[in-house]
This record gives structure tokens, sequence and C-alpha cells, in this order.
């Protein structure tokens, strides 16, 4: 069913308006996190114009890190100020960063409708049983490396919060809940395309709407059961069941423009994820603040981003393999480990196709998931009980929502979550981008 285009092409400068407007209008971090994201683009451009395929973000973090430690050596002064400069940007990034990896889980629907039926008990095993195994095999390595290096372990100044108190407040609800109820009006009174601008912020406004109710809302009880993702997701489908009812289309059509990847206008899932490359750039700050604990323990922190990105791109495409998958299926869950933001660069460099990309998005964050669910349990019953080795463990096996449930009980191993996190996803790209490598790769997927 073809849909009209009236009004389409204001779609993404319409987007991106309402979203900076809402959460960034007379806010601190408009400018930091304008930078960020005007970084992000220039780096882009610049690659794309060279016909460079490696991930222009992670160049970017790597100049940024670079740049800071080299103003420490002449100017620690002006370092210092650059990163309390762009501070509110990273907190406000480390406040919405489910919302940047949602987009791929909610268009689910679409990437399951490609799988054969048989096929999905198989990959849940593969993300499920190479989490468990990761976790603990990065947690080993990570023991071994200490003992060989004989590290002292100082201890972690941690700045206690108020749990109770949320970043959330009533303007959040009060603004995004006005969105949706105007724009969804707007589309049954005027009658609006689903690709044109209302539906479009009707659904973006039901994404946070959702990331809200599952963060700020739901008893701590039900997020033990209930992740706050799943429950985001699930109002932000809701909200494409009754979007496509008032504009007598399908769920599947909503969707697609939902998460249009270039194929179409703008639509809420793609402006979410267009700040992935900001996240990215954010890793050169987070990282370049540990810098004393990343050059105290490098070499356990490097050994174990080194090992756990060569298992688990390995073993992940061996079991896949052994368990009957397709070497295309194989080779889209083999960076399940890595945050999304890396994980789609590296399957394209491995030749996966465009639905292959919401595969893989969707094992990542269904890994991070297990991880966010079970990393503590596993890491308990094995008796790992050191910080730097639960943390380099969990954001190794399962990224940003595994590290986030880690830190969030245990914040004296949040600064081995945030390099294990940021390297581990660094060298898997790097990985990948050697020949060799990657042709090893393809070949244990089957090809």
């Amino acid at each position: 069913m073809s849909t009209p285009r009236h009004g389409c092409d204001e779609t993404p400068h319409f987007l991106i308006s309402l979203f900076f407007s809402f959460f960034l209008l007379r806010s601190p971090c408009a400018a930091s996190l304008g930078a960020l994201y005007a970084t992000d683009l220039a780096l882009k451009a610049v690659f794309t114009a060279q016909g460079w395929s490696f991930p222009a973000p992670l160049a970017g973090m790597f100049i940024i890190f670079g740049t800071l430690c080299g103003l420490t050596a002449l100017k620690p002064t002006v370092a210092q100020a650059a990163v309390d400069a762009v501070r509110p940007g990273l907190d406000w990034i480390a406040k919405w960063l489910p919302l940047f990896y949602l987009p791929t889980l909610v268009v689910t629907p679409i990437a399951v409708t490609v799988i054969p039926p048989d096929a999905i008990s198989k990959i849940l095993a593969v993300v499920v049983l190479g989490t468990v195994v990761s976790l603990v095999m990065t947690a080993q390595a990570a023991v071994w490396i200490r003992t060989l290096t004989k590290t002292e372990t100082k201890p972690i100044q941690v700045l206690k919060s108020d749990g109770k108190k949320s970043p959330y407040n009533r303007n959040h609800w009060v603004a995004w809940g006005a969105v949706a109820a105007v724009s969804f009006v707007f589309t049954l009174v005027f009658k609006s395309s689903p690709a044109a601008a209302p539906p479009a912020a009707f659904m973006l406004a039901c994404t946070i709407l959702g990331h809200l109710v599952g963060n700020a809302w739901m008893p701590a009880n039900v997020k033990a059961i209930l992740h706050p993702i799943i429950t985001t997701v699930l109002v932000t489908e809701t909200g494409a069941a009754v979007l496509a009812a008032a504009t007598g289309t399908s769920i599947m059509s909503i969707l697609k423009m939902y998460l249009a990847k270039g194929t179409g206008p703008m639509g809420a899932g793609d402006l979410l994820m267009s700040f992935l490359g900001c996240v990215i750039l954010s890793f050169g700050f987070r990282v370049y603040e540990q810098r004393a604990v990343l050059r105290r323990h490098a070499a356990e922190i490097a050994g174990s981003a080194l090992f756990t990105s060569l298992f688990s791109l390995f073993s992940t495409a061996g079991l896949a393999k052994a368990l009957g998958l397709t070497p295309a299926l194989a080779l889209a869950l083999a960076p399940r480990s890595v945050t999304v933001a890396l994980a789609i660069p590296i399957a394209q460099q491995l030749g996966v196709a465009d639905i292959g990309i919401s595969i893989a998005a969707t094992a990542v964050l269904l890994t991070g998931l297990v991880g966010a669910n079970v990393a503590q349990l596993v890491l308990d019953r094995f008796r790992y009980t050191d910080p730097i080795v639960r943390g380099l463990a969990t954001a190794g096996a399962s990224h940003g929502l595994g590290t986030a449930a880690l830190a969030a009980k245990e914040p004296e191993a949040l600064p081995y979550c945030a390099l294990g996190y940021a390297l581990t996803g660094i060298v898997s790209t790097l990985l990948v981008c050697v020949p060799a490598i990657r042709t090893a790769l393809l070949a244990v997927a089957g090809i």
C-alpha cells in the first residue's frame, strides 16, 4: 500500500527540532550535546567523502582521547575545562542511553518474519549460552592476567547518591504526554500519512513515555522481572498498533516507517539511533577520565578486552554453525557482545545484509538483557568477587545493559565496566578490520 508523501520531506527537520526542544530547551547540556552531534555529522561526512569504511565515530573517540591526553601533558587545566564543558552532555547521554538502542528491538517483528521458525530457538540458545560462557571465560582470563602481572589494586572512590531520587521529573511526563496527545489528534483530524511528521512525533513520544514508565514508574520488584527496556518496547509497539488502527495501515508498515534506515523519511527510531555516534564520541571522555585506572591495570584491562573480543566473535559464530544456523545468521550474531553502535559497523564489515543488521542489533539487545539479569548470579556462583574481574567480565560479555545492572548494585566496579565496555567494542571493531581475522571468522561461520 503506497502512502502519500505530503509532509514527508519535513519529517527529519521536525523530529530533530522537537527532540532538541523538549529535551534541551533551557538545558545546560544543549551546547555540549549539540557540539557532539555536530562533530559526529562532520566526521561521517568526511569519512563518506573519502570512502573510508572505518567507523567515523570510533575514529573521533580516538581523536578525543588522544587530544585530551596531549592537553593534559601540556596544559592540564585546559583539558579539565574541556571535559567539564562537555560533562552535561555526557550525563545526558548516560541518562537516556537505552533509548538509542531500542529502535532495533522495537522492529524485531520485521526481522523475525525473515528468520526460519526453527532458527529462532537456536538464536536464543546462542545468545543465552554464549553470554554465560563469555562471562566465565572473561572473568577467568582477568584473574590469570592479574596473577601474572601482580598488579596492586587500590580503593575506588565512589560518589554516593540518593537512590530514591529519580533523574526524571514531572516535566518529562507532561511534555511528552502532550506531544503524544496533540500529534495523535492532529493525525486523526487531518488524516496525515503515517510517514508524515505528526505520526512520527507520536511514535517518538510513545518510545520516550515507555522509557519513563519502565524506569521511573515501575516498582523495583516488577523491574526485576520485566526489564525497563522490555517495558519501553511494549509501550512503543502498543503505540504502533494504535496508530495503525487510526490510519488504516498495518503495524508492520508503521514499524518500517519508525525505523526506515534510509529507505524513506526519517522515523522516530532513525532519530534516536542517530545519537549512537554521540555515544561513541562520549567514550573518549569517559576513558580519559579513567586514565589512571587504565594505566595501573593496563595489562588485565587490555588483555581481557582482547580475549573476550576474540572469544565472543569466534565462539558465537562457531556455536551458531554447530546448531545448524546459516552462515548469514552466524555472522549476524557474531558481534552480539558489542554495543549496537559498534555491532552494526562490525556486521557490515562481515558483509551482513540489511535484514541481517536488524538481527545483529536484536541479538546485541538480547545479550544485554540476559547479562543484566544473570551476570551477578553467574559471577557469584563461580565466586568471582574482585570488582575488576566482575566489571571487565560483565562489560565484555553483555556491554552497556549488563554494565548498568552491575554498576547499580556494585558502583565500585563502574570504572572497570566503563573501560571494558568501551575497549571491547573498539578491539572487536579493529579485529574485524584485519583481513586475516575477518577471513577466519567467515570460515568459522561456514563461508
